[in-house]
């Protein structure tokens, strides 16, 4: 199995790294556990964070559950943004 970088290693931005602390997202095997749905449940954790944590781990090689759909469309996109917060309140 590929060794996962850590969190570190994915250089976030400071208020991404603070919102996945909060939220006792420690290492990346953490972080892999989410998907999309279940981090625009997080306070403060809007749709440039996501995208952000989203192409780091693409650039390791991984992949965030949901983001190859997330990112197909423009993170500025209201409409789809509000779709994607209706199906993970749902859930």
């Amino acid at each position: 199995m590929k060794k996962l970088p850590k969190l570190l290693e994915l250089n976030l931005s400071p208020r991404a790294r603070n919102i996945l602390a909060c939220n006792d997202i420690r290492t990346t095997r953490d972080l892999l556990k989410q998907s999309v749905h279940e981090l625009f449940r997080i306070p403060n954790c809007g749709k440039v964070s996501i995208y952000e944590i989203g192409n780091a781990l693409e650039k390791c090689g991984l992949e965030l559950a949901g983001f190859s759909e997330y990112k197909v469309f423009s993170p500025a996109a209201p409409e789809h943004i509000q779709e994607l917060r209706r199906k993970a309140k749902a859930q």
